[in-house]
């Protein structure tokens, strides 16, 4: 006879599934105190039942004295107490139990036991309601089937074995062209953007800017002879550091010198006079001079002709301003667009969609129209230009390019063998202008370095048709047969007792592949 000693919580369905995994007619049941089965004889009448079904002997023993008591009663010895049952159908109740459990359907249970659930309904009769107390073991039975197959779900855990492989390759991107892994050529695609950009910078030219002094001289003829004098005629003034230069604005005829008394020839002679207004050759304080101030012809000496001065020779004045250089006017062009291209290169990648890549450099841009705030050597401390762009960019797909790589490294792959998509690292780098390569809006030269593991190719899909519906060694000897496989793991959940096959529904079987 076989000893089964089992725990508190131990219930019926755990009990049975002990008992069917004996292989002996005899068997003595162990019941620890506070079991979970004394909390209904039903309990104790179904393993008796389920025994006489498979005519096994068992024999039920227990230290506790309710489950004595209950053991008592169901051998007909009574009790300390009677136990009455108020359900008229309880054989046919156990009877529909016994079916679930050969079935391989069973009752769900709790963490108190096994036992069918005590139900207070107001102005409800249950001895009045046979129906009822049919119906309830069913409904459960049916709810247990109905979790059974729709709940447990397969998950399978495949350990496969990997080869690294590495590969760097040049590749072109072309616009308006086909991939081909032959010529090492993917496809491209030129994006476009138009935009406007403006900005203002402080001038840097500068220029020399005022008044020129002027006043009104009186002019002296020392010589015999009536002189005239032309508009433009230069006449200086000796400073202390430098001549001041300055011009006649106007002709003027300057007469003779005569006696001072014109009836006695013998008398003093006195220069001839004219009066007439000058102007200072540049700009500048500098040349205000006091009045009463010698002047010098440039064509005469100063004993044949001389200039004074009635009043202040003044008004002139100068400052430097700034203006609008030819330097200034590149610098913003060359700024703008460098800016312009910028934003215009974050438009691009916001037009191109998640699954393309823009290559960084290949963005070109032109100017289509731009306007200065000032012309040149105009006199401002601001210049501001608005300038419209047009851009391109090229972009290729990602895609595509994983696509070219696999046809590239196809030939390195063992049979039976996949490029893994985990922990696949592909780096780009633009190798840009040069003598040997391009880059430009529509065509680039990029190395590309690929990383990847070489791993078994393992169908999921086929897998998964193969393993629905499959008990647990079926589904060893399936697992165990794929190639290339180190290990494999194989779990339902929730796992429930009678249910123990892969589900047919493929959506329900998860199979991850780890690489090692």
């Amino acid at each position: 006879m076989t000893k089964i000693e089992l725990e508190i919580h131990d219930n019926v369905i755990t009990t049975l599934s002990k008992i069917r995994d004996i292989n002996d007619s005899g068997i003595d049941i162990v019941i620890p105190q506070g079991s979970v089965l004394f909390e209904n004889i039903l309990n104790l009448k179904l393993i008796e039942k389920y025994a006489e079904e498979r005519e096994i002997s068992i024999q039920m023993s227990t230290e506790s004295d309710v489950g004595n008591n209950l053991l008592s009663m169901l051998n007909g010895k009574g009790g300390a107490e009677t136990f009455t049952t108020s359900l008229p159908t309880e054989e046919e109740n156990l009877a529909a139990q016994i079916d679930a459990l050969e079935t391989g359907v069973v009752m769900p249970s709790t963490k108190k036991g096994f036992r069918i659930p005590k139900m207070s309904l107001p102005k409800f009769n249950i001895r009045k309601s046979r129906t009822f107390v049919v119906l309830l073991p069913l409904l459960i039975v049916l709810g247990y089937v109905f979790a059974g197959l729709r709940l447990p779900k397969a998950n399978i855990k495949i350990s496969v074995h990997s080869q690294p492989l590495t590969r760097s390759i040049t590749i072109k991107v072309k616009a308006n062209t086909e991939t081909d892994s032959e010529q090492k050529i993917l496809k491209g695609q030129t994006l476009s953007v138009s935009m406007d950009g403006f900005k203002e910078i402080d001038t840097t030219g500068e220029k020399l800017v005022g008044e020129k002094a002027q006043g009104e001289i009186t002019v002296y003829n020392k010589t015999d002879t009536e002189i005239e004098l032309d508009e433009g005629d230069e006449l200086s003034y000796k400073g202390k550091s430098t001549d001041l230069v300055y011009y006649l604005k106007d002709s003027v005829i300057v007469p003779a010198r005569a006696p001072e008394d014109s009836l006695d020839p013998a008398s003093a002679l006195i220069p001839g006079e004219a009066t007439v207004e000058i102007i200072a050759s540049d700009i500048g304080e500098s040349y205000n001079i006091d009045g009463d101030s010698n002047l010098e012809f440039e064509k005469y000496k100063k004993s044949e002709m001389e200039g004074k001065s009635k009043e202040d020779i003044d008004g002139g004045m100068s400052e430097i301003v700034k203006i609008v250089s030819e330097e200034d006017k590149t610098t913003l062009s060359d700024q703008l667009i460098s800016e312009t291209t910028s934003s215009a290169e974050a438009d691009i990648k916001k037009q191109a969609s998640s699954k393309q890549s823009v290559i960084d450099g290949s963005t070109q841009s032109s100017v289509t129209n731009e306007s200065f705030s000032y012309e040149l050597d105009n006199e401002t401390d601001k210049l501001s230009l608005t300038q419209s762009v047009y851009a391109e960019g090229l972009v290729y797909s990602k895609e595509e390019l994983d696509n070219l790589l696999d046809g590239m490294v196809e030939d390195l792959i063992p049979e039976g063998f996949i490029l893994s998509e985990k922990d696949r690292e592909v780096n780009i780098e633009v190798l840009g202008n040069s003598t040997s390569s391009i880059l430009s809006s529509t065509e680039a030269d990029l190395q590309v370095t690929l990383k990847a593991q070489v791993v078994p190719d393992i169908k999921e899909e086929s897998l998964k048709e193969q393993l629905r519906g499959k008990g647990s060694k079926e589904v060893e000897k399936i697992l165990g047969s794929v190639k290339n496989v180190k290990s494999y793991e194989f779990k339902l959940s929730p796992s429930i007792p009678f249910f123990q096959k892969v589900p047919k529904n493929v959506g329900k079987i998860n199979i991850s592949i780890e690489i090692n």
